[in-house]
């Protein structure tokens, strides 16, 4: 079965915040997603990002997206792991910031 695609905005700037692309998402609330779902950054900021995977402290772990130019989106597509879930499970929490500028941090909560 096909996981379900989602859209996480990068908006804003110093720092710029991460901001699911759902219906009836707050800013600033995590992407809610299941293991096996795609999600893609989308750039709506002057300035190039860079999303790296991290552990709950903040520690690079390894990147998951090329840079980011500004006004584009992500590539590749990130899918959702088992093992990049906080810790190892089918739920938790994938702890993301972007690599160029570490104090924007992220989160994507894995439901069941």
């Amino acid at each position: 079965m096909a996981g379900q695609s989602w859209s996480i905005k990068i908006t804003g700037k110093d720092p710029a915040r991460f901001d699911p692309d759902v219906f009836g998402t707050d800013p600033g609330q995590p992407l809610k997603a299941q293991l096996g779902d795609l999600v893609c950054w989308n750039n709506q900021t002057g300035l190039a990002h860079q999303i790296g995977l991290t552990d709950k402290d903040g520690n690079p772990i390894r990147e998951l997206t090329d840079k980011i130019a500004k006004h584009t989106s992500s590539f590749p597509g990130y899918v959702t792991q088992k093992a990049d879930v906080s810790p190892p499970a089918a739920t938790g929490t994938i702890y993301y910031q972007c690599s160029i500028h570490p104090e924007e941090k992220g989160q994507i909560t894995v439901v069941s």
